[in-house]
């Protein structure tokens, strides 16, 4: 019952007619992700291998963050696309509800939670609130949601949170606004020809993921000729010279 809006970057705008659909999507969504098959290659990278509780699959993969919000919106024709466009105090709302949310998580307003019957949406796991300060909006209540067979995200989470406030800072190495030193090796390029853009990014911020990330990233065999360009706050960017 959802339309795919558009990407913004790395991210989906989906809307939905009505809040039910919505939160069910989303739900289902992050149960969806955890059992895809994900590439060998993650499972040595911190905060995307396995993590097991007994015989219950926690986490998996890439973590997906979503932000939902609930309310009119103002539709128009986008001029490259040629589909309908939605903009407005709703959506940006719900971009900053997504922002504030954590990978794996459905993060959702104080409004939503208010309209909610948590039996209709399968009883998912409720965490929050949390007092977020938005950027054009100011201080607002998100909650986040998991399937209730991921409960025990819950009690992970927080035990993680509790941790990250009590531990040191990564030794993995630079500082994140560090991109590259001056004895990095560049590939100059004499001519200007398409160039395929692949940003990847990671739900935490810590340098040692990124270091993880990337280094599973420059021993791919698939990227070939790609080149390393830039680490971004928690993005890698890498560009190819061709579509290949």
């Amino acid at each position: 019952e959802g339309y795919e809006v558009k990407t913004i970057g790395d991210a989906f705008m989906i809307a939905f007619q009505d809040l039910l659909p919505a939160v069910r999507f989303c739900l289902h969504a992050q149960d969806l992700l955890l059992h895809e098959d994900w590439p060998v290659g993650l499972q040595g990278v911190k905060s995307y291998e396995k993590v097991m509780i007994g015989d219950t699959l926690l986490w998996w993969g890439l973590r997906v963050r979503m932000g939902l919000h609930y309310g009119a919106a103002a539709l128009e024709m986008n001029p490259i696309t040629r589909r309908g466009d939605y903009f407005g105090p709703t959506v940006n709302k719900a971009s900053r509800v997504e922002s504030a949310t954590s990978g794996g998580m459905v993060g959702v307003t104080r409004e939503i939670m208010g309209m909610l019957s948590m039996e209709d949406i399968g009883f998912p796991v409720a965490l929050g609130p949390f007092v977020k300060d938005m950027k054009g909006i100011g201080r607002e209540e998100v909650y986040a949601l998991v399937p209730s067979e991921l409960a025990a995200r819950k009690s992970w989470m927080q035990t993680k949170r509790n941790s990250r406030k009590s531990s040191m800072a990564p030794s993995w190495g630079a500082p994140q606004d560090k991109l590259f030193d001056a004895k990095t090796p560049f590939k100059r390029h004499s001519t200007i020809g398409t160039l395929c853009i692949v940003r990847v990014l990671l739900d935490d911020g810590q340098c040692s993921m990124l270091g993880g990330i990337l280094e599973v990233l420059t021993d791919s065999s698939d990227r070939s000729e790609g080149l390393v360009m830039a680490m971004m706050g928690t993005q890698v960017c890498i560009s190819w010279n061709g579509s290949g």
